[in-house]
């Protein structure tokens, strides 16, 4: 298969990017989740989180069916019990909601941050919009000079101002060296996959629990879709 639609310099932006938010960007705030809650709690808070808000009737997004057998693993599936197998969707949610000492940004979850806000909320939620962003550009393969500059100035200025609060900036660096570092075609390539596999497991999972289509989760398939997932993940880090 031809390589030549990943080496214009739109697709190789959309690869950096996607490198950036697969893997330093992840850890970050893997990193900030382990400062807040340790792996070996992290399956009591949710439940915790999750039978406090049923019993006072509040609102809440409920985990989906991956991010359940994460959590709460069934033991036909192999997870490592640490925040390894957590990707930025599900570490948003749990930062969100479990993590008591991070205070929402001033502009409350799921808004564009005020651009003063430094808060560790505020550079959570620029990551995860970042992402979204992201993945809009995908099936295209293109994204402009100025659009990464300015998405890589973001997830830049946001894992800076979290590291300050972990006291590293070993994310940082890796942000600046995947920034500027060289990729061939065929690594554009697998960035570029990753994300978009990335995004049609989700898709394909969400279209699983929607009510209104009139169709019962397969277990096995369930499973099975987490496996890949947890692959790609893994994938990603080893490669990365």
């Amino acid at each position: 298969m031809s390589l030549s639609k990943y080496t214009t310099p739109e697709a190789t932006n959309i690869g950096r990017l996607a490198a950036i938010l697969l893997d330093p960007c992840t850890k970050t705030l893997r990193e900030i989740l382990k400062r807040e809650v340790s792996p070996s709690d992290l399956s009591k808070e949710v439940q915790d989180f999750i039978d406090d808000a049923v019993k006072h009737r509040k609102k809440f997004k409920r985990l989906d069916f991956k991010q359940e057998n994460i959590i709460f693993p069934p033991p036909t599936l192999k997870y490592r019990g640490d925040y390894t197998d957590l990707d930025i969707s599900l570490l948003y949610y749990l930062l969100r909601n479990i993590c008591k000492k991070i205070s929402p940004p001033s502009k409350g979850w799921g808004n564009i941050p005020d651009p003063k806000d430094k808060s560790i909320a505020a550079n959570i939620e620029r990551i995860r919009m970042t992402r979204n962003e992201c993945y809009g550009h995908t099936a295209d393969l293109s994204l402009s000079e100025a659009d990464f500059n300015r998405n890589c100035q973001i997830l830049r200025d946001a894992v800076v101002e979290l590291e300050k609060y972990l006291g590293t900036t070993i994310f940082q660096d890796d942000v600046n060296e995947i920034e500027m570092c060289s990729m061939d075609p065929k690594e554009t390539k697998k960035k570029i996959d990753l994300l978009g596999n990335l995004v049609d497991l989700q898709k394909s999972l969400d279209d699983f629990l929607d009510p209104k289509v009139s169709r019962k989760i397969d277990e096995p398939i369930g499973e099975k879709i987490c496996s890949i997932m947890y692959e790609l993940i893994r994938g990603s880090e080893v490669n990365a």
